[in-house]
């Protein structure tokens, strides 16, 4: 599992831009077949200004996980993505071990007190 540290860090940068009103995609690493830089359990949060921070991968796809932000804008549906040897971007995007990692992307941001209310 990733450092409890570095998960408390990125968990508080997601508090901070939800405090701030900042919509961005969550990503996090769920799963490694074979060799990956990191466990599962990182974390990589992405405004729509393509700030970022964290790490999923140490470096090796981070960019193409935050082009995840461009495809889920305007929308709030999760969707895992898989990249490695066999994964969506095979031979074009790969881990230099080897592995296929799944990294869940997902929106967060506050509710507006609009679509909050009930109906």
């Amino acid at each position: 599992m990733v450092d409890s540290a570095t998960v408390s860090a990125t968990q508080e940068i997601d508090v901070d831009w939800l405090g701030e009103g900042r919509r961005f995609v969550q990503a996090l690493l769920v799963e490694v077949e074979g060799s990956a830089p990191l466990a599962p359990g990182g974390m990589m949060p992405i405004d729509e200004l393509a700030h970022i921070e964290g790490s999923l991968t140490g470096g090796c796809f981070e960019v193409v996980v935050a082009e995840a932000e461009a495809i889920l804008a305007g929308t709030s549906q999760a969707k895992v993505l898989r990249y490695g040897i066999s994964g969506e971007l095979a031979g074009t995007v790969e881990l230099m071990c080897g592995g296929i990692v799944h990294i869940f992307v997902g929106v967060r941001e506050v509710a507006s007190a609009k679509s909050s209310a009930p109906h």
